[in-house]
């Protein structure tokens, strides 16, 4: 199990409302597929989570936070994320 696994499945589990989806890439293999957003619905912020291979250390962005973040743990990851998710998107 890779480590955005464990992340999809925290956030999900402290907020049920979020979905996730990875980035569709036309050419898998040649394009980045490292991106994953996080969402609760058009009023709330969107996150991404950024890793080139699935696993630790994340690169954490947001429409909301005008700086991005890098989280080294499972744990750290989640609570920004969830943290994120409960920001009221810019207008």
């Amino acid at each position: 199990m890779l480590d955005i696994d464990l992340v999809i499945a925290g956030v999900q589990e402290r907020q049920p409302d979020a979905r996730c989806e990875q980035v569709a890439v036309k050419h898998p293999g040649a394009d980045d597929d490292g991106l994953w957003f996080f969402e609760r619905g058009p009023e709330w912020n969107r996150v991404q989570v950024e890793t080139w291979n699935g696993m630790c250390p994340f690169l954490i962005e947001s429409y909301a936070v005008p700086s991005s973040r890098r989280c080294a743990t499972v744990r750290e990851t989640i609570d920004r994320v969830v943290s994120l998710l409960r920001i009221r998107a810019p207008a």
